[in-house]
């Protein structure tokens, strides 16, 4: 009769354990830190700050003299290490958020 007992409070404790466990899992896996307003902005600027990258590439590509000046001065390599500091920035802001 002991063992009946003993044998119903185990089984009785490892279903409730079992089910407390599922229940903090599913908990955590919704739960993410919020982004401050300093983050949401300097986001925006980075972004801002490639679509500007962009359309300068693009009316520099267009334009023959340009094109020529802007290899002349470095402008394209200078313009991909600002990209990848801009984009190391975002992917920093945004990895902690998650």
């Amino acid at each position: 009769m002991n063992k009946v007992i003993i044998l119903a409070a185990f089984i009785f404790g490892m279903s409730h354990t079992s089910e407390a466990q599922l229940r903090t899992k599913s908990n955590t896996a919704t739960t993410t830190k919020v982004i401050s307003e300093d983050d949401k902005q300097i986001l925006i600027n980075h972004k801002y700050l490639l679509d500007a990258l962009d359309s300068k590439e693009a009316w520099i590509r267009s334009n023959p003299e340009q094109l020529k000046q802007a290899n002349e001065n470095g402008w394209f390599i200078n313009a991909n290490n600002t990209r990848k500091e801009v984009l190391a920035e975002i992917a920093l802001i945004e990895n902690k958020t998650k």
